[in-house]
């Protein structure tokens, strides 16, 4: 099985499907998920004893551990097989959401690793919910205030659910310095052209490291709620090999 992300397209679709028909959502994560998932059949994994400080004894693991490269496959399998047994069927378009039943009594649960987001009607997912808190040990978060690294609004009366990124692009603005500047209608200003490093050019270099993270933060925005900055931000990821202060 490959890992259940569940793709964005998908949680704004269910979140979606959800203010139409007025449906319940609940939000829950997995505690110590990857510790509790056995390692595939026929897999050996052997760590030194914690308790044998001269190291002359090695354990044999029987489940998975966090830092070890195939624990997210392990708990997806685990995972997967508890789903299987309690009548979820897996989507063949996405592998991180799982359908359950027709109708009211249908439940759709949306899995990000260990997070998940559940969508139904109130009846089935309070027995949902029995089946879940009896078999792991969890922590629940309700009426989800956030999923994947968005902001979630509702309002009841106007049958809306909003999914935003106002917290995430307030911190990505934190951390670059921008956060006390006054707002522009552009990313960019009209008619400005980036250009590379050069030996003409002699801007001061920016620290490449940095430049990429943020490109990265702002390639995440791009990707979930803010697709009308998708040029500027490509504009931006053609110089980061060498970017200046201009870039920045």
């Amino acid at each position: 099985l490959r890992p259940a992300v569940v793709r964005f397209e998908t949680a704004r679709t269910a979140l979606n499907h959800a203010a139409h028909e007025d449906l319940e959502l609940w939000s829950a994560d997995v505690c110590s998920a990857y510790i509790l998932s056995p390692l595939q059949p026929g897999q050996q994994v052997y760590m030194n004893d914690p308790y044998d400080p001269k190291g002359d004894t090695v354990l044999e693991l029987k489940k998975a551990l966090y830092g070890l490269k195939s624990s997210a496959r392990a708990w997806n399998n685990h995972f997967h097989k508890w789903l299987k047994l309690k009548g979820f069927e897996r989507s063949h378009e996405d592998n991180g959401m799982y359908v359950r039943g027709e109708g009211k009594s249908r439940i759709i649960l949306l899995l990000f690793v260990d997070d998940t987001l559940t969508v139904a009607h109130n009846s089935a997912l309070s027995e949902f919910i029995k089946e879940f808190k009896k078999d792991w040990d969890i922590r629940d978060y309700g009426e989800p205030k956030v999923f994947l690294g968005c902001d979630i609004t509702r309002d009841r009366k106007a049958g809306t659910i909003k999914f935003f990124q106002e917290t995430y692009i307030e911190n990505v603005a934190k951390r670059v310095g921008v956060d006390k500047t006054f707002s522009i209608n552009t990313p960019f200003e009209p008619n400005q052209v980036l250009t590379s490093k050069s030996e003409e050019n002699s801007e001061a270099p920016a620290d490449e490291s940095e430049y990429r993270s943020i490109v990265g933060m702002l390639m995440f925005c791009v990707t979930m709620t803010q697709p009308q900055c998708a040029f500027h931000v490509k504009e931006l990821s053609r110089h980061l090999a060498a970017p200046t202060q201009t870039h920045m």
